[in-house]
């Protein structure tokens, strides 16, 4: 009996490319945010940015749609919707990096709890793209921050499909 062919189609995943400060503002916000006992819930003013990139790791090209992403304390409420700069990207192209900000500082009391690992920092998003026979993917991801590592690590992605109408 012959086998089905395979047939190929365009994956679409993120890559972190730059979250160091990530670290600076949860030690900023352990250690130096002490304006008394009323500001253990305080926010700090300064957000953290997340500079992420989107590859296909497929074999055809990719028309990318939509990307919605949000970093901060998981877990996060809403994705902020995001500019893509570039619409196709082909076998093994990546987009130019993109940038996400935190919605809201740390708080003393949310830095002290990532640090003894009852709470994280995530990068939580999806992407959607077309492949070239015109059937929609939304691919779904979750980072979250390892304290060891001082970096994101890829805890979950999910692409599916959309059904055509």
């Amino acid at each position: 009996m012959q086998a089905l062919p395979v047939i190929e189609r365009a994956h679409v995943y993120p890559e972190i490319v730059a979250a160091g400060v990530i670290e600076g503002l949860l030690d900023q916000a352990r250690e130096n945010y002490a304006e008394g006992l009323d500001s253990y819930d305080k926010p700090m003013g300064s957000r953290g940015l997340v500079t992420i990139k989107l590859t296909n790791f497929g074999k055809t090209p990719a028309l990318l749609k939509t990307l919605f992403a949000g970093v901060g304390i998981a877990p996060l409420g809403t994705k902020e919707g995001l500019l893509i700069p570039e619409g196709i990207l082909g076998d093994k192209q990546s987009t130019t990096p993109i940038i996400c900000t935190m919605a809201v500082g740390f708080t003393r009391r949310q830095a002290e709890h990532v640090g003894v690992a009852t709470a994280h920092v995530c990068l939580d998003g999806e992407v959607t793209f077309e492949d070239i026979w015109g059937a929609e993917h939304v691919t779904e991801f979750y980072f979250v921050w390892d304290v060891a590592l001082r970096n994101f690590v890829l805890k979950e992605t999910r692409t599916a499909t959309k059904p055509k109408l």
